[in-house]
This record gives C-alpha cells, sequence and structure tokens, in this order.
C-alpha cells in the first residue's frame, strides 16, 4: 500500500520520458498488468476481511463517495475587447502575446463564457469546485496570463462568492525546482 500511495517507484527510477517525468509505461502496475485494478482497496478489503474471521468487532466507518470537480486553468481567454488589445500591445513584455489573444479568442470562442458554465454545471450537481491558477510561468507550457489581471481578478472573485475553492496551480518547471515552486 505504502508503494502504490507514496509512488516511490516514481522517486527512485532513472527512467524518464522528454519532459523529465516518470512515464506510465515503466511502471509495476503497467509491466505486471494490473494498471486498472484499484489495488489499494483491494488490499485493504482483503485486511478488513481478515480481521473480521480473527474475531475483530470493531465497527467499520461508514464511507459515502463525493464529486469534487477540479479545473486546472491553464489559459484565460479574454472577451475581445479593443481596449484589452491596446493595452497588451502596449504593455506586453513579448511582441507575439496581442496577435496570440485575437488568435485564442477566434479559436476558443466558447472558451471566454467557460467559467460559469463550469460553475453552473458543479451547482446544478450539488459540487463545489476547485480551481486551481498559476503564477509566474516561464516555459511556453505555463499560463498566458498574470493574476494581477482585473479581468481575471474578477473571475476569481465570482468563484469565491460563488463558494468554490480556489487554488495554485504550479507551472511546468515547479517538478524538480523547489525555489521555483516557492516563487510562485
Amino acid at each position: 500500500v505504502f508503494f502504490m500511495l507514496s509512488r516511490w517507484e516514481e522517486h527512485i527510477s532513472t527512467e524518464k520520458d522528454k519532459y523529465q517525468r516518470f512515464p506510465g509505461k515503466a511502471s509495476l502496475a503497467v509491466k505486471c498488468g494490473f494498471i486498472h485494478r484499484p489495488v489499494v482497496n483491494e488490499y485493504a478489503e482483503l485486511l478488513w476481511t481478515l480481521l473480521v474471521k480473527s474475531g475483530i468487532t470493531i465497527p467499520r466507518k461508514e464511507r459515502t463517495f463525493k464529486v469534487v470537480p477540479t479545473n486546472d486553468i491553464d489559459r484565460v481567454f479574454h472577451p475581445l475587447n479593443p481596449v484589452f488589445l491596446f493595452a497588451q500591445m502596449f504593455y506586453a513584455r513579448k511582441g507575439v502575446k496581442p496577435m496570440k489573444h485575437v488568435i485564442n479568442f477566434l479559436r476558443n470562442k466558447e472558451n471566454t463564457n467557460v467559467y460559469d458554465w463550469l460553475l453552473n454545471v458543479s451547482e446544478n450537481n450539488n459540487c463545489t469546485s476547485r480551481f486551481y491558477f498559476m503564477s509566474n510561468g516561464e516555459s511556453h507550457f505555463d499560463n498566458n496570463y498574470s493574476l494581477g489581471d482585473k479581468y481575471l481578478q474578477q473571475i476569481i472573485s465570482k468563484i469565491d462568492r460563488r463558494g468554490h475553492h480556489i487554488g495554485f496551480h504550479p507551472g511546468y518547471g515547479t517538478f524538480n525546482n523547489p525555489d521555483l515552486w516557492k516563487s510562485q
């Protein structure tokens, strides 16, 4: 159980994929064919059965299933706004950001209202969602937004007002860089 839950094999393995992560195909679960089995749950059930057969009669805690939707916010799409685009061009650190914003908007029109949709789906199903936002990303895999952005702050405020949770989504390079993790 410790081996499976701690992911110890990921820590000790020298095998890495092109992103320097432990590849799933190298896991014991894949190699031994039990990747789709809940072996930790099976072990717990086996232990409980053995305890009961041994005469131990402590009451078992009842568990209930709960859906907890999580949303990693990698990109934020603003409503197409000429004032916003001008400000992006004026303040952008990289000259491609304004054009990137226009292209993203045209490709992903539905994403501008995705937060309301996610909140509504969660609330209609009696769930409280978690939204994880990134900060100061350094690679092209990281966020395209600033936590100080007024539009984003409105989104975060709306999520909070509606009773959902807001959290930290670590950036791409944080998995092996504790200093970057702390700074973000």
